[in-house]
């Protein structure tokens, strides 16, 4: 049965002629995959969708003959039409696997010309995860991991490193949670996840801030200096303070290692002076020949970041 009379067609040219690629037509709309497509398309675009979104034959078939009869009784698509005069095929997310979900939705233009990371200045900053293994960075790559959500059929992420997509991002299942890996800049960067879709800060982040929306944002920041201290292994605690943080004696605190002490951070680019304290004590960075003489008399060890 051939549902389209060439009078309706005619009126969808007008609608929406030129103003529809295959290339846009994926979203997420309340959990279901859509595709919106426009009637004006030739056999070529819709070939393009097909293979955009990876639709099977048959699928491809009923939209080249406008047969939503077809469609909506025996494929696992619903037919309708949208506000827009558009031919809008959906179906829920769960009946397609959600790591290939998010593959498909990655269109040929987004790989090519994607959009930059949104800039979000901070002088400086370091992570507070509860568990340290939720999030690395090494090389450029950063990598998130969501543990547990095991009942989920699709996680998403997202953030200011991709504008806020909501599809953009699909993070893949393993046996104890969910992962995504990204190459990210140094520097400050939001971000959230969307499991099932739901939005939800990291539960593992101790550190986040006002969304504006009245709800938060998790903050990750990708390091560009690590501050080492190969000295007092037997010390309590060890403390960066520096010109940046105002020399703030409890924030930032080192890690303890083998040798002694070090802290991954996130420091803008140019001059910062320094020092560590060491049990109360404050010393010069015993490895770091450049300091310069402070008020006290002192002195402070100085860093250039580039």
């Amino acid at each position: 049965m051939k549902f389209f009379s060439l009078g309706i067609t005619t009126l969808f040219a007008t609608l929406v002629f030129g103003q529809h690629q295959p290339e846009k037509a994926g979203s997420i709309e309340d959990g279901n995959f859509v595709l919106s497509v426009s009637m004006e398309w030739n056999e070529q675009q819709i070939a393009s969708l097909a293979e955009l979104y990876d639709l099977d034959s048959l699928l491809v078939k009923a939209l080249n003959e406008r047969d939503l009869v077809y469609i909506n009784d025996s494929t696992e698509w619903t037919a309708t039409f949208n506000e827009r005069g558009l031919l809008t095929l959906s179906k829920p997310i769960g009946t397609q696997n959600a790591v290939e979900f998010g593959r498909i939705i990655l269109s040929d233009i987004l790989q090519k010309a994607p959009s930059p990371p949104l800039i979000i200045h901070a002088t400086y900053g370091g992570n507070n995860f509860s568990d340290p293994n939720v999030f690395s960075y090494h090389d450029s790559l950063a990598c998130f991991v969501l543990p547990g959500y095991e009942s989920a059929k699709s996680v998403f992420l997202s953030g200011s490193f991709n504008h806020w997509g909501t599809m953009q991002l699909p993070m893949t299942k393993t046996d104890t949670g969910w992962t995504a890996c990204l190459v990210l800049p140094p520097g400050k960067h939001l971000y959230k996840f969307i499991a099932d879709g739901r939005w939800m800060t990291d539960p593992n982040n101790r550190t986040r801030e006002s969304d504006g929306q009245c709800s938060h944002n998790s903050v990750v920041f990708c390091y560009n200096h690590i501050s080492r201290l190969d000295a007092y292994p037997r010390a309590r605690r060890a403390i960066v303070a520096d010109s940046f943080n105002g020399w703030n004696q409890r924030e930032l605190q080192m890690q303890k290692t083998a040798t002694g002490w070090n802290l991954p951070i996130y420091l803008r680019e140019g001059t910062h002076t320094y020092k560590f304290i060491v049990d109360s004590e404050w010393i010069l960075d015993p490895a770091n020949p450049l300091w310069e003489e402070n008020e006290f008399g002192t002195g402070n060890s100085v860093l250039w970041v580039e």
